[in-house]
Protein backbone atom coordinates (compact mmCIF):
# COMPACT_ATOMS: atom_id res chain seq x y z
CA UNK A 1 0.00 0.00 0.00
CA UNK A 2 1.74 3.48 -1.11
CA UNK A 3 1.21 6.75 0.51
CA UNK A 4 0.57 7.98 -2.54
CA UNK A 5 -2.22 5.98 -3.26
CA UNK A 6 -3.55 7.64 0.10
CA UNK A 7 -6.16 9.99 -1.94
CA UNK A 8 -8.88 10.53 0.39
CA UNK A 9 -10.31 6.95 -0.49
CA UNK A 10 -14.15 8.60 -1.08
CA UNK A 11 -14.33 12.00 -2.39
CA UNK A 12 -17.32 14.53 -1.55
CA UNK A 13 -19.68 14.54 -4.51
CA UNK A 14 -20.56 17.49 -3.74
CA UNK A 15 -22.48 19.53 -0.68
CA UNK A 16 -25.76 16.91 -0.93
CA UNK A 17 -27.51 19.72 1.65
CA UNK A 18 -28.87 21.28 -1.29
CA UNK A 19 -27.02 19.42 -4.18
CA UNK A 20 -29.09 16.08 -3.93
CA UNK A 21 -32.34 18.05 -2.93
CA UNK A 22 -32.37 21.00 -5.45
CA UNK A 23 -31.37 19.67 -7.94
CA UNK A 24 -33.59 17.11 -7.56
CA UNK A 25 -36.00 19.21 -7.24
CA UNK A 26 -35.20 21.19 -10.33
CA UNK A 27 -34.71 17.52 -12.35
CA UNK A 28 -38.08 16.84 -11.58
CA UNK A 29 -39.80 20.25 -12.77
CA UNK A 30 -38.14 20.02 -15.97
CA UNK A 31 -39.46 16.77 -16.92
CA UNK A 32 -42.76 17.58 -15.43
CA UNK A 33 -43.66 19.81 -17.57
CA UNK A 34 -46.72 18.66 -20.19
CA UNK A 35 -46.05 15.61 -18.03
CA UNK A 36 -48.39 15.35 -15.71
CA UNK A 37 -48.65 12.00 -14.71
CA UNK A 38 -44.69 11.77 -13.72
CA UNK A 39 -45.77 14.43 -11.40
CA UNK A 40 -48.20 13.22 -9.76
CA UNK A 41 -46.33 9.52 -9.12
CA UNK A 42 -44.30 11.19 -7.60
CA UNK A 43 -45.77 11.86 -4.48
CA UNK A 44 -46.19 9.56 -1.52
CA UNK A 45 -49.62 7.78 -0.89
CA UNK A 46 -50.13 7.43 2.51
CA UNK A 47 -50.64 3.71 2.82
CA UNK A 48 -47.03 3.70 0.90
CA UNK A 49 -44.78 0.93 2.40
CA UNK A 50 -42.48 1.90 4.83
CA UNK A 51 -38.91 0.08 4.25
CA UNK A 52 -36.22 0.99 6.98
CA UNK A 53 -36.86 3.82 9.45
CA UNK A 54 -33.91 5.96 10.71
CA UNK A 55 -34.00 7.04 14.36
CA UNK A 56 -37.56 6.68 14.78
CA UNK A 57 -37.65 8.66 10.67
CA UNK A 58 -39.51 6.74 8.26
CA UNK A 59 -38.38 6.06 4.92
CA UNK A 60 -41.22 5.53 2.54
CA UNK A 61 -40.72 2.50 -0.30
CA UNK A 62 -41.80 6.01 -2.72
CA UNK A 63 -38.96 8.39 -1.57
CA UNK A 64 -36.55 5.66 -1.68
CA UNK A 65 -37.85 5.09 -5.52
CA UNK A 66 -38.15 8.82 -6.33
CA UNK A 67 -34.41 8.96 -4.87
CA UNK A 68 -32.93 6.34 -7.02
CA UNK A 69 -35.05 8.15 -10.68
CA UNK A 70 -33.11 11.34 -9.32
CA UNK A 71 -29.87 9.26 -9.25
CA UNK A 72 -30.32 7.94 -12.77
CA UNK A 73 -31.21 11.32 -14.55
CA UNK A 74 -28.22 13.28 -12.76
CA UNK A 75 -26.64 10.39 -14.49
CA UNK A 76 -27.85 10.94 -17.32
CA UNK A 77 -26.99 14.67 -17.26
CA UNK A 78 -23.43 14.06 -16.83
CA UNK A 79 -23.63 12.18 -19.83
CA UNK A 80 -22.78 8.73 -18.14
CA UNK A 81 -24.48 5.88 -20.15
CA UNK A 82 -27.08 3.48 -18.17
CA UNK A 83 -25.87 0.18 -16.73
CA UNK A 84 -26.84 -2.41 -15.16
CA UNK A 85 -23.28 -2.70 -13.03
CA UNK A 86 -24.80 0.91 -11.36
CA UNK A 87 -28.23 -0.59 -10.48
CA UNK A 88 -27.70 -2.08 -6.99
CA UNK A 89 -25.21 1.38 -6.25
CA UNK A 90 -27.31 3.46 -7.15
CA UNK A 91 -29.79 1.79 -4.30
CA UNK A 92 -26.83 1.83 -2.03
CA UNK A 93 -26.40 5.62 -2.52
CA UNK A 94 -30.12 6.31 -2.17
CA UNK A 95 -31.00 5.08 0.77
CA UNK A 96 -27.55 6.81 2.21
CA UNK A 97 -28.68 10.09 0.85
CA UNK A 98 -31.94 9.73 2.43
CA UNK A 99 -31.08 8.40 5.72
CA UNK A 100 -28.30 11.10 5.86
CA UNK A 101 -30.89 13.61 5.15
CA UNK A 102 -33.04 12.55 7.97
CA UNK A 103 -30.25 12.50 10.49
CA UNK A 104 -29.14 15.98 9.50
CA UNK A 105 -32.97 17.17 9.82
CA UNK A 106 -33.05 16.28 13.38
CA UNK A 107 -29.80 17.30 14.17
CA UNK A 108 -31.22 20.64 12.62
CA UNK A 109 -34.67 20.70 14.72
CA UNK A 110 -32.55 20.21 17.82
CA UNK A 111 -30.57 23.01 17.75
CA UNK A 112 -33.59 25.24 17.06
CA UNK A 113 -33.71 26.06 13.33
CA UNK A 114 -37.18 26.46 12.01
CA UNK A 115 -38.26 27.24 8.91
CA UNK A 116 -41.26 29.58 7.82
CA UNK A 117 -43.90 29.68 5.40
CA UNK A 118 -42.31 32.83 3.92
CA UNK A 119 -39.31 31.61 3.35
CA UNK A 120 -40.95 28.62 1.49
CA UNK A 121 -42.66 30.76 -0.65
CA UNK A 122 -39.57 33.00 -1.31
CA UNK A 123 -37.60 30.14 -2.10
CA UNK A 124 -40.07 28.79 -4.83
CA UNK A 125 -40.29 31.53 -6.49
CA UNK A 126 -36.68 31.85 -6.48
CA UNK A 127 -36.99 28.74 -8.32
CA UNK A 128 -39.57 29.62 -10.62
CA UNK A 129 -37.00 32.28 -11.48
CA UNK A 130 -34.52 30.00 -12.06
CA UNK A 131 -36.46 27.88 -13.78
CA UNK A 132 -38.01 30.35 -15.89
CA UNK A 133 -41.47 29.57 -15.69
CA UNK A 134 -43.37 32.53 -15.84
CA UNK A 135 -41.90 32.82 -19.43
CA UNK A 136 -42.73 29.76 -20.16
CA UNK A 137 -46.66 30.31 -19.10
CA UNK A 138 -46.74 33.77 -20.65
CA UNK A 139 -46.62 35.23 -17.12
CA UNK A 140 -45.66 38.55 -16.30
CA UNK A 141 -41.79 38.63 -14.99
CA UNK A 142 -43.34 39.99 -11.35
CA UNK A 143 -45.72 37.25 -11.34
CA UNK A 144 -46.35 36.06 -7.83
CA UNK A 145 -46.40 32.37 -6.39
CA UNK A 146 -50.02 32.32 -6.46
CA UNK A 147 -50.67 33.19 -9.84
CA UNK A 148 -48.07 30.96 -11.23
CA UNK A 149 -49.93 28.11 -9.66
CA UNK A 150 -52.89 29.16 -10.92
CA UNK A 151 -51.43 29.27 -14.73
CA UNK A 152 -50.89 25.20 -14.02
CA UNK A 153 -54.00 24.51 -12.25
CA UNK A 154 -55.92 26.05 -16.30
CA UNK A 155 -53.94 23.44 -17.27
CA UNK A 156 -55.43 20.67 -15.47
CA UNK A 157 -52.33 19.51 -13.92
CA UNK A 158 -50.79 19.74 -10.54
CA UNK A 159 -49.49 23.58 -9.31
CA UNK A 160 -46.03 24.29 -9.51
CA UNK A 161 -46.00 24.08 -5.58
CA UNK A 162 -47.20 20.64 -5.93
CA UNK A 163 -44.58 19.79 -8.53
CA UNK A 164 -41.56 21.49 -7.13
CA UNK A 165 -43.07 19.11 -3.25
CA UNK A 166 -43.56 21.92 -0.92
CA UNK A 167 -42.27 20.02 1.82
CA UNK A 168 -38.60 18.85 0.43
CA UNK A 169 -38.20 22.36 -0.30
CA UNK A 170 -39.05 22.94 3.25
CA UNK A 171 -36.40 20.44 4.34
CA UNK A 172 -33.79 21.93 1.81
CA UNK A 173 -34.02 25.08 3.52
CA UNK A 174 -34.10 23.99 6.87
CA UNK A 175 -30.66 22.10 5.60
CA UNK A 176 -29.44 25.10 4.22
CA UNK A 177 -29.62 26.68 7.62
CA UNK A 178 -28.03 24.34 9.42
CA UNK A 179 -24.98 23.58 6.74
CA UNK A 180 -24.26 27.71 7.23
CA UNK A 181 -24.68 27.88 11.04
CA UNK A 182 -22.12 25.12 11.09
CA UNK A 183 -19.93 26.91 8.54
CA UNK A 184 -19.63 30.16 10.77
CA UNK A 185 -18.16 28.54 13.69
CA UNK A 186 -15.03 27.72 11.49
CA UNK A 187 -13.50 31.99 11.35
CA UNK A 188 -10.74 32.28 9.39
CA UNK A 189 -7.37 34.84 9.81
CA UNK A 190 -5.18 35.82 7.60
CA UNK A 191 -2.28 34.10 9.47
CA UNK A 192 -3.88 30.61 9.25
CA UNK A 193 -4.12 31.50 5.40
CA UNK A 194 -0.16 32.13 5.18
CA UNK A 195 0.45 29.33 7.82
CA UNK A 196 -1.66 26.98 4.68
CA UNK A 197 1.70 27.38 2.44
CA UNK A 198 3.42 25.79 5.02
CA UNK A 199 5.40 22.71 3.67
CA UNK A 200 7.01 19.55 5.78
CA UNK A 201 9.47 17.23 4.09
CA UNK A 202 8.37 13.91 6.00
CA UNK A 203 9.37 10.38 5.81
CA UNK A 204 6.95 7.04 6.90
CA UNK A 205 6.75 3.38 7.36
CA UNK A 206 3.40 1.83 7.14
CA UNK A 207 2.77 -1.13 8.53
CA UNK A 208 -0.57 -2.74 6.45
CA UNK A 209 -3.74 -4.36 8.62
CA UNK A 210 -4.65 -5.62 5.45
CA UNK A 211 -1.47 -7.80 4.97
CA UNK A 212 -1.80 -8.98 8.60
CA UNK A 213 -4.49 -8.81 11.34
CA UNK A 214 -5.15 -5.47 13.58
CA UNK A 215 -3.55 -7.30 16.30
CA UNK A 216 -0.58 -8.11 14.32
CA UNK A 217 -0.14 -5.39 12.80
CA UNK A 218 -0.22 -3.01 15.49
CA UNK A 219 2.56 -4.83 17.77
CA UNK A 220 4.37 -5.29 14.79
CA UNK A 221 4.36 -1.33 14.36
CA UNK A 222 4.99 -0.53 18.04
CA UNK A 223 8.32 -2.62 17.50
CA UNK A 224 9.09 -0.13 14.61
CA UNK A 225 8.30 2.62 16.55
CA UNK A 226 10.24 1.70 19.72
CA UNK A 227 13.22 1.08 16.82
CA UNK A 228 12.82 4.64 15.14
CA UNK A 229 12.73 6.89 18.81
CA UNK A 230 15.91 5.16 19.83
CA UNK A 231 18.70 7.39 19.89
CA UNK A 232 20.82 7.06 16.75
CA UNK A 233 18.18 5.55 14.87
CA UNK A 234 18.34 5.47 11.11
CA UNK A 235 14.97 6.10 10.18
CA UNK A 236 15.53 5.96 6.57
CA UNK A 237 17.23 2.40 6.48
CA UNK A 238 14.15 1.48 8.83
CA UNK A 239 11.72 2.43 6.39
CA UNK A 240 13.35 0.20 3.77
CA UNK A 241 14.05 -2.44 6.05
CA UNK A 242 9.95 -2.73 7.44
CA UNK A 243 7.17 -0.30 5.31
CA UNK A 244 4.54 -2.42 3.19
CA UNK A 245 4.53 1.08 1.44
CA UNK A 246 6.56 -0.33 -2.27
CA UNK A 247 6.35 3.21 -3.19
CA UNK A 248 8.88 4.99 -0.53
CA UNK A 249 10.57 1.86 0.40
CA UNK A 250 13.65 2.28 -1.96
CA UNK A 251 13.79 5.78 -0.66
CA UNK A 252 13.75 5.47 3.04
CA UNK A 253 9.91 6.32 3.53
CA UNK A 254 10.67 9.59 1.50
CA UNK A 255 7.40 11.88 0.71
CA UNK A 256 8.86 14.80 -0.43
CA UNK A 257 7.79 18.16 0.58
CA UNK A 258 3.63 18.02 1.23
CA UNK A 259 1.43 20.77 2.58
CA UNK A 260 -2.19 20.55 3.63
CA UNK A 261 -3.44 20.45 -0.13
CA UNK A 262 -1.60 17.03 -0.62
CA UNK A 263 -4.62 14.24 -1.00
CA UNK A 264 -3.23 12.46 2.23
CA UNK A 265 -5.35 11.00 4.49
CA UNK A 266 -6.33 13.30 7.33
CA UNK A 267 -4.51 11.01 10.15
CA UNK A 268 -1.39 11.10 8.71
CA UNK A 269 -1.24 15.27 7.69
CA UNK A 270 -2.67 16.00 11.12
CA UNK A 271 0.48 13.78 13.06
CA UNK A 272 3.60 14.96 10.68
CA UNK A 273 2.69 18.67 11.10
CA UNK A 274 1.77 18.77 14.69
CA UNK A 275 5.99 17.34 14.61
CA UNK A 276 8.83 19.24 15.26
CA UNK A 277 11.58 18.78 12.83
CA UNK A 278 13.85 15.31 13.80
CA UNK A 279 10.76 14.26 15.56
CA UNK A 280 9.18 11.08 15.27
CA UNK A 281 5.75 10.28 16.08
CA UNK A 282 5.76 9.76 19.77
CA UNK A 283 2.34 6.91 18.98
CA UNK A 284 1.26 4.79 15.89
CA UNK A 285 -0.67 6.98 13.77
CA UNK A 286 -3.66 4.79 12.62
CA UNK A 287 -5.98 4.95 9.58
CA UNK A 288 -8.97 2.85 8.95
CA UNK A 289 -8.33 2.23 5.76
CA UNK A 290 -4.59 1.45 5.48
CA UNK A 291 -2.95 0.28 9.21
CA UNK A 292 -0.43 2.19 11.21
CA UNK A 293 1.84 5.15 10.31
CA UNK A 294 5.40 6.02 11.75
CA UNK A 295 6.56 9.22 10.65
CA UNK A 296 9.32 11.54 10.65
CA UNK A 297 10.00 15.08 10.11
CA UNK A 298 13.02 16.22 8.38
CA UNK A 299 12.16 19.99 8.19
CA UNK A 300 9.78 22.56 7.43
CA UNK A 301 9.53 25.69 5.22
CA UNK A 302 6.80 28.87 4.06
CA UNK A 303 6.15 28.81 0.59
CA UNK A 304 4.21 31.72 0.96
CA UNK A 305 3.20 32.80 -2.66
CA UNK A 306 5.20 36.18 -3.78
CA UNK A 307 2.30 38.08 -4.03
CA UNK A 308 0.12 36.75 -1.53
CA UNK A 309 -0.33 41.00 -0.21
CA UNK A 310 -1.49 41.84 -3.78
CA UNK A 311 -4.28 38.82 -3.99
CA UNK A 312 -4.69 38.99 0.16
CA UNK A 313 -8.47 39.46 -0.09
CA UNK A 314 -8.92 36.29 -3.11
CA UNK A 315 -6.93 34.15 -0.90
CA UNK A 316 -8.35 34.71 2.25
CA UNK A 317 -11.72 33.77 0.80
CA UNK A 318 -11.17 31.08 -0.83
CA UNK A 319 -8.88 29.19 2.25
CA UNK A 320 -12.28 30.59 4.66
CA UNK A 321 -14.48 28.43 1.72
CA UNK A 322 -12.46 25.04 1.73
CA UNK A 323 -12.45 25.52 6.02
CA UNK A 324 -15.66 25.94 6.28
CA UNK A 325 -16.74 23.00 3.63
CA UNK A 326 -14.08 20.84 5.57
CA UNK A 327 -16.19 21.79 8.92
CA UNK A 328 -19.55 20.94 7.56
CA UNK A 329 -17.48 17.55 6.04
CA UNK A 330 -16.75 16.99 9.39
CA UNK A 331 -20.27 17.57 11.24
CA UNK A 332 -21.33 15.17 8.54
CA UNK A 333 -19.25 12.84 9.78
CA UNK A 334 -19.85 13.33 13.10
CA UNK A 335 -23.61 12.71 12.60
CA UNK A 336 -23.28 9.94 10.05
CA UNK A 337 -20.63 7.87 12.63
CA UNK A 338 -22.82 8.55 15.84
CA UNK A 339 -23.04 5.17 17.07
CA UNK A 340 -26.40 6.25 18.99
CA UNK A 341 -28.25 6.31 16.06
CA UNK A 342 -30.79 3.44 15.31
CA UNK A 343 -31.66 1.77 11.88
CA UNK A 344 -34.37 -0.92 11.22
CA UNK A 345 -35.24 -2.48 8.03
CA UNK A 346 -37.94 -3.96 6.53
CA UNK A 347 -36.36 -4.95 3.17
CA UNK A 348 -33.35 -7.22 3.25
CA UNK A 349 -31.96 -5.62 0.17
CA UNK A 350 -31.34 -1.61 2.22
CA UNK A 351 -29.85 -3.76 5.21
CA UNK A 352 -27.31 -5.62 3.19
CA UNK A 353 -26.39 -2.05 1.09
CA UNK A 354 -25.93 -0.07 4.38
CA UNK A 355 -23.93 -2.65 5.62
CA UNK A 356 -21.81 -2.37 2.61
CA UNK A 357 -21.64 1.50 3.18
CA UNK A 358 -20.34 1.15 5.68
CA UNK A 359 -16.81 -1.39 4.97
CA UNK A 360 -14.11 1.49 5.61
CA UNK A 361 -15.23 1.33 9.52
CA UNK A 362 -13.73 -2.38 9.73
CA UNK A 363 -10.76 -1.73 11.77
CA UNK A 364 -8.90 -4.50 9.55
CA UNK A 365 -9.37 -7.32 6.32
CA UNK A 366 -11.26 -10.26 8.77
CA UNK A 367 -13.83 -7.33 9.87
CA UNK A 368 -14.07 -5.92 6.21
CA UNK A 369 -14.72 -9.89 5.29
CA UNK A 370 -17.47 -10.21 8.15
CA UNK A 371 -19.24 -7.22 6.90
CA UNK A 372 -19.38 -8.29 3.32
CA UNK A 373 -20.81 -12.07 3.89
CA UNK A 374 -23.43 -10.08 6.26
CA UNK A 375 -24.01 -8.03 3.41
CA UNK A 376 -24.45 -10.89 0.82
CA UNK A 377 -26.41 -12.74 3.13
CA UNK A 378 -29.13 -9.93 3.23
CA UNK A 379 -29.06 -9.48 -0.57
CA UNK A 380 -29.20 -13.41 -0.43
CA UNK A 381 -32.44 -13.02 1.34
CA UNK A 382 -33.78 -10.37 -0.79
CA UNK A 383 -33.28 -12.25 -4.18
CA UNK A 384 -34.88 -15.28 -2.66
CA UNK A 385 -38.16 -13.04 -1.86
CA UNK A 386 -38.37 -12.11 -5.45
CA UNK A 387 -35.92 -13.97 -7.76
CA UNK A 388 -37.54 -12.33 -10.87
CA UNK A 389 -38.23 -9.36 -10.30
CA UNK A 390 -37.52 -5.65 -11.30
CA UNK A 391 -34.53 -5.53 -9.06
CA UNK A 392 -32.94 -8.97 -9.44
CA UNK A 393 -30.58 -8.13 -12.23
CA UNK A 394 -28.69 -5.53 -9.78
CA UNK A 395 -28.57 -7.74 -6.79
CA UNK A 396 -27.25 -10.49 -8.66
CA UNK A 397 -24.68 -7.89 -9.69
CA UNK A 398 -23.63 -7.04 -6.20
CA UNK A 399 -23.81 -10.16 -5.42
CA UNK A 400 -21.20 -11.02 -8.10
CA UNK A 401 -18.93 -8.04 -7.09
CA UNK A 402 -18.60 -8.91 -3.19
CA UNK A 403 -18.40 -12.51 -4.61
CA UNK A 404 -15.44 -11.11 -6.55
CA UNK A 405 -13.36 -9.03 -3.63
CA UNK A 406 -13.71 -12.09 -1.67
CA UNK A 407 -12.29 -14.17 -4.35
CA UNK A 408 -15.23 -16.45 -5.06
CA UNK A 409 -14.68 -16.59 -8.50
CA UNK A 410 -16.92 -19.66 -9.35
CA UNK A 411 -19.97 -17.74 -7.60
CA UNK A 412 -19.12 -14.52 -9.08
CA UNK A 413 -19.39 -16.27 -12.49
CA UNK A 414 -22.72 -17.81 -11.04
CA UNK A 415 -24.32 -13.90 -10.37
CA UNK A 416 -23.20 -12.65 -13.16
CA UNK A 417 -24.82 -15.03 -15.59
CA UNK A 418 -27.59 -14.73 -13.82
CA UNK A 419 -28.05 -10.82 -14.03
CA UNK A 420 -26.98 -11.47 -17.66
CA UNK A 421 -30.16 -13.73 -17.87
CA UNK A 422 -32.45 -10.67 -18.30
CA UNK A 423 -30.08 -7.39 -18.70
CA UNK A 424 -27.49 -7.94 -21.98
CA UNK A 425 -24.93 -5.37 -20.99
CA UNK A 426 -21.31 -4.67 -22.13
CA UNK A 427 -20.50 -3.65 -18.38
CA UNK A 428 -22.22 -6.76 -17.15
CA UNK A 429 -20.22 -8.78 -19.87
CA UNK A 430 -17.15 -7.26 -19.13
CA UNK A 431 -17.21 -8.06 -15.37
CA UNK A 432 -17.62 -11.81 -16.30
CA UNK A 433 -15.14 -11.89 -18.72
CA UNK A 434 -13.47 -10.68 -15.68
CA UNK A 435 -14.28 -13.17 -13.40
CA UNK A 436 -13.59 -16.14 -15.84
CA UNK A 437 -10.21 -14.38 -16.18
CA UNK A 438 -9.47 -14.86 -12.24
CA UNK A 439 -10.98 -18.44 -12.65
CA UNK A 440 -7.83 -18.93 -15.17
CA UNK A 441 -10.93 -19.63 -18.12
CA UNK A 442 -9.35 -17.21 -20.53
CA UNK A 443 -11.11 -19.02 -23.23
CA UNK A 444 -14.75 -17.97 -21.53
CA UNK A 445 -13.48 -15.12 -20.69
CA UNK A 446 -12.81 -14.20 -24.23
CA UNK A 447 -16.04 -14.92 -25.11
CA UNK A 448 -17.61 -12.36 -22.87
CA UNK A 449 -15.17 -10.01 -23.76
CA UNK A 450 -16.26 -10.53 -27.38
CA UNK A 451 -19.63 -10.29 -26.38
CA UNK A 452 -19.12 -6.57 -24.79
CA UNK A 453 -17.33 -5.53 -27.84
CA UNK A 454 -20.27 -5.91 -29.91
CA UNK A 455 -22.52 -4.69 -27.28
CA UNK A 456 -20.30 -1.35 -27.04
CA UNK A 457 -20.28 -0.31 -30.51
CA UNK A 458 -19.93 3.20 -29.61
CA UNK A 459 -18.36 3.07 -26.26
CA UNK A 460 -14.77 3.90 -26.13
CA UNK A 461 -14.47 3.51 -22.66
CA UNK A 462 -15.78 -0.71 -22.93
CA UNK A 463 -12.98 -1.25 -25.90
CA UNK A 464 -10.23 0.21 -23.71
CA UNK A 465 -10.77 -1.92 -20.85
CA UNK A 466 -11.02 -4.92 -23.72
CA UNK A 467 -7.82 -3.61 -24.74
CA UNK A 468 -6.14 -3.57 -21.23
CA UNK A 469 -8.29 -7.27 -20.32
CA UNK A 470 -6.06 -8.75 -23.97
CA UNK A 471 -2.96 -7.28 -22.88
CA UNK A 472 -3.02 -9.04 -19.60
CA UNK A 473 -4.06 -12.53 -21.46
CA UNK A 474 -1.20 -11.84 -24.02
CA UNK A 475 -3.41 -11.93 -26.75
CA UNK A 476 -2.17 -9.76 -29.11
CA UNK A 477 -4.05 -10.58 -31.98
CA UNK A 478 -7.25 -9.25 -29.80
CA UNK A 479 -5.46 -6.64 -28.82
CA UNK A 480 -4.42 -5.37 -32.54
CA UNK A 481 -8.72 -6.01 -33.21
CA UNK A 482 -9.25 -3.76 -30.44
CA UNK A 483 -6.52 -0.61 -31.58
CA UNK A 484 -8.18 -0.85 -35.19
CA UNK A 485 -11.31 -0.22 -33.48
CA UNK A 486 -9.91 2.51 -31.45
CA UNK A 487 -8.28 4.22 -34.46
CA UNK A 488 -11.26 3.30 -36.84
CA UNK A 489 -13.18 5.22 -34.01
CA UNK A 490 -11.52 8.51 -33.31
CA UNK A 491 -10.82 8.96 -37.38
CA UNK A 492 -15.04 9.36 -37.59
CA UNK A 493 -15.20 10.87 -34.08
CA UNK A 494 -12.24 12.86 -33.92
CA UNK A 495 -11.67 13.49 -29.90
CA UNK A 496 -9.32 12.69 -27.22
CA UNK A 497 -9.20 9.47 -26.32
CA UNK A 498 -10.71 8.42 -22.59
CA UNK A 499 -7.45 7.88 -19.92
CA UNK A 500 -9.24 4.84 -17.84
CA UNK A 501 -6.38 3.83 -16.20
CA UNK A 502 -4.43 0.50 -15.94
CA UNK A 503 -4.62 -3.15 -17.47
CA UNK A 504 -7.91 -5.42 -16.42
CA UNK A 505 -10.78 -3.17 -16.11
CA UNK A 506 -13.57 -3.48 -15.11
CA UNK A 507 -11.74 -5.36 -12.56
CA UNK A 508 -9.43 -3.22 -11.61
CA UNK A 509 -11.51 -0.10 -11.44
CA UNK A 510 -13.77 0.47 -8.03
CA UNK A 511 -17.08 0.87 -7.64
CA UNK A 512 -17.21 3.71 -4.95
CA UNK A 513 -20.14 3.43 -2.51
CA UNK A 514 -20.73 6.85 -0.97
CA UNK A 515 -22.10 8.48 1.55
CA UNK A 516 -24.76 11.16 1.22
CA UNK A 517 -22.48 13.35 1.65
CA UNK A 518 -20.00 11.75 -0.31
CA UNK A 519 -17.78 10.68 2.27
CA UNK A 520 -16.16 7.35 3.91
CA UNK A 521 -18.28 4.09 2.71
CA UNK A 522 -16.52 1.11 1.22
CA UNK A 523 -15.78 -0.15 -2.40
CA UNK A 524 -15.82 -3.36 -4.05
CA UNK A 525 -13.79 -3.75 -7.29
CA UNK A 526 -15.95 -5.21 -9.98
CA UNK A 527 -14.08 -8.80 -10.91
CA UNK A 528 -12.05 -9.22 -7.81
CA UNK A 529 -8.57 -7.41 -9.30
CA UNK A 530 -6.83 -4.70 -7.22
CA UNK A 531 -6.55 -1.47 -8.50
CA UNK A 532 -4.00 0.04 -10.26
CA UNK A 533 -1.42 2.28 -8.17
CA UNK A 534 -2.20 6.19 -8.12
CA UNK A 535 0.33 7.68 -9.54
CA UNK A 536 3.06 9.37 -7.57
CA UNK A 537 2.46 13.03 -6.67
CA UNK A 538 4.56 15.59 -7.95
CA UNK A 539 7.24 16.30 -5.46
Amino acid sequence: MSLNTMRESFKRTGPWVMGAVTLAMVITTFSGFGNNNRAISSDASNDDDVVATVNGLEVKQSEYDKQIDNLRQQQVMMGQPASIMQDGIMGVQSFEQLAQAKIEMQAAEKQGLTVSDDEVTKELEERATQLDVRTKLGLSKTATLSEIDAAFAKNGGPTFTQRMDKDAVRQSILLKKLQDKVKKQAPVTEQDVRNSYRQYHTRHILVDNKKRSDEQAQKQAQEILAKAKAPGADFGALAKQYTDDTASKSSGGDDGWIDQNKNYVEEFKKAAFSLQPGQVTPDLVKSPQFGYFIIKLDGVRDNVPKDFDKKKTELIAQYTQTQQDKAWQDYEKTLRDDPTVKYTFNDPALEGGHTLARLSSAKDQAGRDAMMKEAMADYKKALAKDPKGARASGINVLLGQIASQMKQNKDAIAYYTAALATSDDAQLHMALGQAYMEDKNNDKAVEQFQAASKQAWDDQQVHQMLMGSYLQMKRMDLVAQEQKWMTDYQKSHPQPAMNLGGPGAPGGTPITVQSPSGGPAGKIHVGGAPAAPAPKPAQ
